[in-house]
C-alpha cells in the first residue's frame, strides 16, 4: 500500500548509462545499454525513467553522428526510424553497411503503413 523505497546506495545499469552520458562517454554508454528499463512495467515512475534513459541515449548517439554507434543502438532499439535514417546519413556511398541500413529503413516504413 505504500511506495517502495530503497534506503541504501545501489548500482544499476540505467544509472551507469546516464552517468556515462553525463561524462560525455557515449561509446561506453551504448556498450552498457542492453535495452529498455523494465519493459514490462507500467508503473508511472518506471515508464518515465525508461523514456528518459532512451531519449538521452538516442540524442547523444544522434549528436555524435558515429555510424557504428548509430547502427548499434538502432539494432538494439529496433524499429526507430530516426536512428536508422541518421545511420544512413552518416555512411558514405561506398560503405558496405549502406544496403543493410536502407533495407531496414524500408522495412520500418512498410510496417508503419
Amino acid at each position: 500500500p505504500s511506495p517502495y523505497r530503497l534506503t541504501v546506495p545501489f548500482e544499476c545499469d540505467f544509472k551507469l548509462v546516464l552517468g556515462l552520458l553525463a561524462a560525455g562517454k557515449v561509446h561506453q554508454a551504448v556498450q552498457h545499454y542492453t535495452g529498455p528499463l523494465l519493459p514490462g512495467s507500467e508503473a508511472p515512475g518506471v515508464v518515465e525513467l525508461r523514456l528518459h534513459v532512451e531519449e538521452c541515449l538516442r540524442r547523444a548517439v544522434i549528436g555524435a553522428g558515429d555510424p557504428d554507434l548509430l547502427i548499434q543502438l538502432a539494432t538494439t532499439v529496433g524499429d526507430d526510424l530516426e536512428l536508422w535514417e541518421a545511420a544512413r546519413a552518416s555512411l558514405s556511398s561506398g560503405d558496405y553497411r549502406l544496403p543493410l541500413v536502407i533495407a531496414r529503413i524500408r522495412r520500418v516504413r512498410e510496417a508503419w503503413r
